[in-house]
């Protein structure tokens, strides 16, 4: 069972993640907020993990960012950037971006298969 602290470091974790990715995309935080709806304070707050996210605002803040919701909950900033924050691209960044993507696409497969099935039964 996951405790409270868990809890705090996962949003913590997914916060920082969201910087990272609005950082690379050359965003502000007013931007980001007003493209949500909300104040600039509120969306800092889920940048620190102070907020709970919930899945619909992290799927918008996927979407402003251009990037998969998984990436969000799975990147892992140390593989990207050094202490200091500065990029250090490693290769087998790239080889887990596309394992990462490799798994939305099957993902999607079974998603679609599931969908077309249930198409069937209900023309039937």
């Amino acid at each position: 069972m996951k405790t409270e602290k868990d809890i705090m470091d996962f949003q913590l974790k997914v916060g920082e993640n969201i910087e990272h990715f609005r950082n690379l995309r050359k965003l502000n935080t007013k931007q980001i907020a007003a493209a949500l709806n909300i104040g600039e304070v509120s969306y800092r707050n889920i940048e620190r993990g102070i907020s709970e996210l919930t899945l619909s605002k992290m799927l918008k803040i996927a979407n402003i960012l251009k990037v998969n919701y998984a990436q969000i909950l799975e990147f892992d900033s140390s593989m990207v950037f050094n202490n200091n924050g500065t990029a250090n691209v490693f290769a087998h960044t790239n080889n887990q971006m596309e394992d990462g993507y490799k798994l939305c696409i099957q993902q999607y497969k079974e998603e679609n298969t599931f969908l077309k099935n249930q198409l069937k039964k209900n023309i039937k």
